[in-house]
């Protein structure tokens, strides 16, 4: 069971909006690897633990930790977007696909070389023999 306290447990106020890092923020609360998907994982989990005890109410415990992170996340996204000038999303989104491709650039300029030959597993080398 979940119980909402209608303050957060660490309060903060950006000093002015940046659309920016509020998009930065939406891939940390809903991206893959998210806040809200780790929630989920851990609430779920916990519903089909079928056997009382600690560890279910460890998984309860964890679950109810995330939705809070989800809940500081999305107060401070909203914060961000405050009295954002309009427009200021879609630079935001231009500003994001350009620091995206300059990363995956710069990630491609330092691979020298694709690496160290590696000697192939033994179910690969094993595959072409015939059996005995």
């Amino acid at each position: 069971m979940f119980f909402h306290r209608q303050e957060l447990q660490f309060a903060a106020k950006p000093d002015k909006p940046d659309a920016v890092y509020a998009r930065k923020l939406q891939e940390i609360l809903g991206g893959q690897y998210g806040e809200i998907t780790v929630a989920m994982q851990y609430g779920f989990q916990a519903w089909n633990a079928h056997l009382p005890g600690k560890y279910r109410d460890l998984l309860y415990g964890i679950g109810a930790e995330e939705f809070g992170h989800v809940e500081m996340l999305a107060t401070m996204i909203a914060q961000l977007l405050e009295q954002a000038p309009l427009g200021v999303t879609e630079d935001a989104v231009q500003a994001d696909r350009s620091s995206r491709r300059s990363s995956a650039a710069w990630m491609c300029s330092t691979r020298s070389s694709p690496g160290p030959a590696r000697a192939p597993s033994t179910a690969t080398a094993t595959r072409g023999r015939a059996r005995t």
